[in-house]
């Protein structure tokens, strides 16, 4: 009867340590989080010049993707002011590179005004 009730509270006690530590963990854990509201005032970087910033760049953390080895590549568009950015990845499933199509977007680089957020 003894070593039953031993080995239960040894059970009883890993479980505990184990809930503990799970608990903390989770205290610790650093998540992405969304809010409603408007877009947060960003300054404009000074002196950007988006002719250095053109070409490949490999992403080093992301959220919401089970893509690996994930990288952009930003040109130039026909238009002045218009640059084309495609994304592309390593497929998760079936192992292979796969440049995104649906995923190319266009923007355009235009003046902000201080103070204007969101377009508002």
């Amino acid at each position: 009867r003894t070593g039953w009730l031993t080995l239960r509270i040894s059970i009883i006690m890993i479980l505990l340590r184990s809930l503990i530590a799970f608990v903390g963990l989770l205290a610790l854990a650093k998540g992405h989080s969304y809010h409603m509201g408007s877009c947060p005032t960003v300054e404009p970087q000074s002196g950007f010049q988006m002719g250095r910033f053109l070409g490949t760049w490999y992403v080093i953390q992301k959220t919401s993707t089970a893509s690996k080895c994930i990288s952009y590549n930003y040109t130039r568009g026909d238009e002045p002011g218009e640059y084309i950015i495609t994304q592309d990845s390593n497929h998760p499933v079936l192992g292979n590179f796969y440049i995104h199509p649906g995923i190319e977007l266009l923007i355009e680089i235009v003046p902000v005004s201080r103070g204007e957020n969101c377009g508002k």
